[in-house]
């Protein structure tokens, strides 16, 4: 049998009463014990709430949704709006602080007699489908989905890090109105990145790098030289939207590295000021832009191309190596350790990098945790609780020498890292790798890791040999 249909009807104040059965609290057994229940729940959180309906009202948007009792009513939904109006009231306010009792009393403007607007049920398994989802999460879309931090930007005024990434975002698309990449990547980050682009923006030394100023009505704009500062924004809007991740930029260091990174790619390539010509489109190593040094990043170039303000068009010629596709830990031997560590090692070893990044993210973290622990079984040595510790413990094995300076440098690396939380390759970084579904591994950070953990792993293999 279906349930009666609810309906909306004005009631007394006076008529309302608190739920003694509300999920809140432990059932109580009288309506002073639930409304005492509710203040210690959170008082201050429910003077708030007193005080904002004081001077707004209640909530037009939601009515409180009741069940008839006798000549009054139960409150199912709603039950921390009614006790706020007990409190405006005068009822409760023993269990107050002296401070919060000031505060209502500040602002006594309360209807004894006020109507309130209702959803009335006929049962409470009536109301439960309501109630559940409005306070068990997004049920898929069922339920209330809150606002994301773009979404809260948009809708209320403010200096926050998400105001900030939306301002750039302004600029972007200012710059390359036509520019469909930068539209798709503009619409990635207000989704997913907009602190992080937040994050940049803020930052005096990043715009500086960016040749972007910041104006105080929180607007954006290049600098003198607009030709380059067009392309710096066009390289990091779509770099941000591809690779990187919010850990990266939590901090000054982080996000320095993050932007020389993403502006060496530019720098890599020779910007061609298109005045009607056809511009080269040779992809090949040194035709058009500038031939990569010894020990530069040999990652894949980002296309600068699109349109500043000025009206003049920027394209970038892509400069990339005719190589085979990166694979990491190249030439790394761990027969030594157990079998299926060297399985793994071999197989991570065939793995195309820019294909599969994500799959190589989680088997470096892995492979690591796992060589260290066949190392310390091979030693007979009890490990230690954590993952960053059974490192250490590793390298302490491999090299008990405590003076830094003194130690085997090729173990520095991997110490440094277990050793700090804020280091761009910490323990906590690689964590993410596996349990972070937000987490999007940069190729050229995962390249960086496995040169750096290479050194060591030899060392355990070595170590596991003799």
């Amino acid at each position: 049998m279906s349930p009666t249909p609810p309906r909306l009807e004005t009631i007394d104040y006076r008529d309302l009463r608190l739920d003694t059965e509300n999920p809140r609290h432990r059932t109580q057994p009288d309506e002073p014990s639930t409304l005492a229940a509710l203040i210690r729940d959170d008082a201050p959180k429910l003077v708030a709430l007193a005080i904002d309906i004081s001077k707004n009202g209640l909530d037009p948007i939601n009515p409180l949704l009741v069940l008839p009792q006798g000549d009054t009513y139960v409150v199912l939904e709603g039950n921390r709006r009614l006790a706020a109006l007990h409190l405006l009231s005068g009822r409760g306010t023993e269990h107050l602080s002296n401070s919060q009792r000031r505060s209502l009393a500040a602002n006594d403007n309360f209807d004894n007699e006020m109507a309130v607007q209702c959803v009335v049920v006929e049962s409470r398994s009536d109301a439960r489908h309501w109630i559940e989802l409005r306070h068990t999460g997004q049920n898929e879309g069922a339920g209330v989905v809150p606002w994301s931090a773009t979404q809260i930007a948009r809708f209320r005024p403010g200096n926050t890090q998400a105001h900030k990434g939306l301002a750039f975002l302004e600029l972007a698309r200012s710059l390359f109105p036509d520019d469909a990449r930068i539209e798709s990547a503009c619409e990635t980050i207000e989704h997913d990145k907009i602190t992080n682009l937040g994050r940049l923006a803020g930052d005096p030394d990043v715009r500086e790098r960016l040749g972007v100023e910041l104006e105080a009505d929180n607007e954006y704009e290049l600098d003198d030289t607009e030709q380059a500062a067009a392309s710096r924004v066009r390289i990091l809007v779509l770099n941000l939207a591809d690779d990187t991740s919010v850990a990266e930029l939590i901090n000054k260091d982080r996000r320095l590295e993050y932007i020389e990174r993403v502006l060496g790619a530019l720098a890599s390539a020779q910007p061609i000021i298109d005045n009607g010509a056809t511009p080269t489109n040779d992809n090949s190593r040194g035709t058009t832009g500038s031939t990569a040094t010894e020990g530069q990043d040999d990652s894949p170039r980002e296309e600068g191309d699109g349109t500043t303000h000025t009206g003049r068009e920027i394209r970038t010629s892509t400069s990339t190596r005719n190589s085979s596709p990166r694979q990491v830990f190249q030439g790394l031997d761990l027969s030594a350790l157990d079998e299926r560590v060297d399985q793994i090692n071999q197989e991570v070893q065939s793995l195309q990098l820019e294909r599969y990044p994500n799959t190589v993210a989680i088997l470096i973290r892995c492979l690591l945790d796992m060589a260290v622990e066949s190392f310390l079984a091979e030693a007979k040595v009890s490990p230690e609780n954590s993952f960053a510790e059974r490192v250490l413990q590793a390298a302490a094995i491999l090299d008990p020498n405590d003076s830094p300076r003194q130690q085997d440098p090729r173990l520095r690396a991997v110490r440094a890292w277990m050793n700090s939380d804020e280091h761009l390759f910490s323990a906590a970084t690689l964590h993410q790798f596996v349990h972070n579904p937000q987490w999007h591994p940069v190729p050229q950070d995962l390249v960086a890791i496995a040169s750096n953990l290479q050194p060591f792993l030899t060392l355990l293999n070595r170590a596991s040999a003799q």
